[in-house]
């Protein structure tokens, strides 16, 4: 349900505001609140891949080192459409990804600092949370140049990540995002 505070249309998601977002003031006869939905999520997903050693140290048993060749599966959701009715720039997204895991491809995860104090297994379960992590800080930085030159953007409300280490085996992390905090940080 659209409701308006200081002429922007603002949507309740889990609990939270979040206002169809312009650098300029909108009203209702921009048709906004025909854009917004009541029922249901749009979503937009990329996928990419990256191949990566590392090296599992469970319980008292020996390490072992082994590879992975992980597609990578991210989808952004949304309960409303920016300027050209599309929730983000897919191709922005899809950037977004394989800077991502041009940082992973051909490395070796134990030599990486962001896996060390403390040493973490870099698990599917591990790899999803640090794609996620680097995905929303991209997308946020996307999200300010964008509110900065004027867009109206789409209320982004969830980012998910899904790490296949197989086609048949594959882990995720997924967080609702509260984008109305963005412009604050």
């Amino acid at each position: 349900m659209a409701m308006w505070r200081m002429g922007l249309p603002v949507l309740a998601l889990h609990g939270r505001p979040c206002p169809r977002f312009s650098a300029g003031s909108m009203t209702r006869s921009h048709g906004i609140a025909d854009r917004v939905r009541a029922f249901g999520t749009y979503f937009i997903g990329v996928q990419d891949r990256c191949m990566y050693s590392h090296t599992f140290h469970f319980g008292g048993s020996e390490p072992f080192t082994t590879g992975c060749t992980a597609v990578i599966q991210v989808k952004v959701f949304g309960r409303s459409l920016g300027e050209g009715d599309v929730l983000m720039d897919i191709s922005v997204g899809q950037r977004l990804l394989r800077d991502i895991m041009m940082r992973y491809d051909h490395k070796n995860l134990d030599m990486l600092e962001e896996f060390q104090n403390p040493r973490r297994n870099t698990t599917v379960e591990v790899m999803a949370e640090a794609i996620h992590r680097h995905f929303l800080s991209g997308l946020k930085q996307y999200w300010a140049q964008e509110l900065a030159g004027g867009k109206v953007l789409g209320c982004i409300s969830k980012v998910e990540v899904l790490v296949k280490e197989s086609d048949v085996a594959y882990a995720g992390f997924e967080e609702d995002v509260d984008v109305t905090s963005w412009g604050a940080e």
